[in-house]
């Protein structure tokens, strides 16, 4: 329990230290936000730096020790930057603390990490990246960010659990800043309209993400997602004064820093574009911001291409089958196999060839026979949070002032048009080509927010105050005991490395050789690792990278 909460505080520590030098050069304006959003967007910030110095170094623990002096030299140096003003508001910590503690002592180990995540975790930390990695594992080429964030934000001594801390981190944070945010407002006759809005997801993120274990790549994802709608509603749509230029590059790079997690949210990349779109002042040439969010973007790309011989894998055309270390029966597996599976094609029973059965929404009917409970569940919960947000506020008084109504109005058909478009074209993929409810929650949120947002627009918002404390502490309460009971499962133990001997997912590691290159087969311990043989393949140094490429 120590270890957890002490490195819960050092990650919140460097999280809010790398988030507050980041605006400090790029909108000093945000400087005055709370620091729950100061750290989601450090969070961010430090997977995309992590991202850039991987190419030349390990992210080692000498990497966040240096984070961490570096901010004792600054403290040092200016006493000012850390002062927070005390409020009220603050008071919420505690409660969100527990709860998250809770989230994290009752976690064991992510059954997933054995697939791949703790392996390409172990890789990073320990050397820079490989030129053909994707041959030690085919899904290393996916490379999410947030297992580069992750290999920032760890220790080595307890990495297993350090992933369950970040996750941890991650949820405290977007519960206060919300919870913040709602009970600031109790007092104000008029509220603003994200207020519902981050009430309605506040009770979705309590009743669904109870489990850290289940977090992998995709709620991270999520919960980035959510911060993004908030910080996109208030810093574009509630001040009557012209929107910040400074937060559309902010913006950007937090939409960049969800899709590096996550591909499939590409399309809420349409958010800050419609900005590019209407304001002339944002040129592509003429503002030097432009070049970092570019520069960014190369670094994803060069990554990638690095790793996989692919800007995005395992997109085919965007692969380069040419290049001796690209993994190209990976890309044909995946993009012959993969679609089968997620499918559902192994419950088929029927006669259809596998060609046939992906045309024309033949495969519905199998998919949905084993994914209607899960879809109900979350079809259930985002209407339900709705339901409690109606419940919550009231919304029956209508603007009386002309101005005021328009204003409203106006801005309201901007969110939801913007909104319905991202929800487009996430239907459109997750209908068409990727049908797996666990990377798409995204689509029950916009599905229940557009709605409310166009109840709202012509209408005066006043909180109930004791319903909202009412619901929370019911959601609370829920999401706790739930923790509550797998602790007490564990008979009040948490060891994730002793839970992976118990249920035998720990397996000897088996050393190989590649020329002078040595590499092993397995998922803890010596790096790097996989779950291949490369017999066949060669090895080289190329300046300061090791490259897997095979033999012609």
């Amino acid at each position: 329990m120590a270890t957890i909460i002490l490195h819960f505080l050092l990650f919140f520590l460097v999280a809010f230290f790398n988030g507050l030098f980041f605006l400090y050069f790029f909108n000093k304006h945000e400087l005055n936000n709370n620091f729950f959003g100061i750290s989601l967007i450090g969070i961010a910030i430090t997977g995309l730096f992590a991202q850039f110095i991987n190419f030349f170094i390990p992210l080692s623990d000498y990497v966040i020790y240096f984070n961490l002096l570096l901010i004792l030299v600054l403290s040092i140096l200016n006493k000012k930057l850390f002062k927070i003003k005390f409020e009220i508001k603050y008071l919420l910590i505690l409660p969100v603390f527990l709860l998250v503690i809770l989230n994290i002592y009752g976690s064991k180990f992510s059954d997933d990490l054995n697939h791949y995540h703790y392996s390409y975790i172990l890789n990073t930390d320990n050397f820079n990246y490989i030129i053909g990695l994707n041959h030690l594992q085919w899904h290393f080429g996916l490379s999410s960010l947030w297992l580069i964030t992750h290999s920032y934000f760890n220790f080595d001594h307890s990495r297993l659990q350090d992933i369950h801390v970040l996750n941890g981190l991650l949820l405290f944070l977007i519960l206060n800043l919300f919870l913040s945010e709602i009970f600031q407002s109790f007092k104000k006759k008029k509220i603003s309209i994200y207020i519902p809005i981050i009430f309605l997801i506040s009770i979705f993120i309590l009743i669904k993400y109870s489990r850290l274990k289940e977090f992998g790549v995709d709620r991270p994802a999520f919960l980035l997602f959510y911060f993004l709608i908030y910080f996109y509603i208030k810093n574009f749509f509630i001040n009557k004064k012209q929107y910040n230029n400074n937060n559309i590059y902010i913006l950007t790079t937090l939409c960049l820093a969800i899709i590096f997690i996550k591909i499939t949210f590409a399309f809420i990349i349409i958010l800050p574009l419609y900005f590019f779109l209407i304001d002339k002042k944002l040129s592509l040439l003429s503002n030097k911001k432009i070049i970092l969010i570019g520069t960014i973007c190369v670094i994803y790309f060069t990554k990638n291409f690095i790793i996989s011989g692919c800007l995005i894998y395992p997109i085919e055309f965007l692969c380069f089958e040419s290049l001796s270390w690209s993994n190209n029966q990976a890309v044909i597996w995946k993009n012959q196999t993969l679609p089968l599976i997620i499918k559902a094609w192994p419950y088929y029973t029927g006669a259809l060839t596998e060609y046939e059965y992906l045309k024309n929404f033949n495969w519905f009917k199998t998919w949905i026979s084993i994914t209607l409970i899960e879809l109900l569940e979350f079809f259930i919960t985002s209407f339900l949070a709705l339901f409690i947000t109606l419940l919550s506020f009231n919304f029956t008084e209508k603007f009386k002032s002309k101005f005021s109504e328009n204003f409203s109005a106006n801005k309201s058909r901007e969110i939801s048009a913007t909104l319905s478009i991202v929800l487009f074209f996430c239907l459109m993929v997750f209908l068409f080509k990727s049908p797996v409810i666990r990377m798409f929650h995204h689509i029950f949120i916009l599905a229940s927010i557009i709605p409310l947002i166009l109840l709202i627009q012509k209408r005066k918002v006043k909180m109930k105050n004791n319903f909202i404390i009412f619901f929370l502490v019911l959601a609370f309460l829920f999401n706790g005991s739930k923790n509550l009971v797998r602790i007490n499962e564990n008979n009040y133990i948490n060891n994730p490395l002793y839970q992976v001997y118990l249920e035998g997912v720990d397996r000897e590691t088996t050393k190989r050789k590649i020329n002078d290159f040595i590499y092993y087969i397995g998922w803890m311990g010596p790096s790097p690792t996989g779950n291949s043989n490369l017999d066949g393949y060669n090895h080289k140094k190329i300046l300061f990278f090791n490259m897997i490429y095979t033999r012609k």
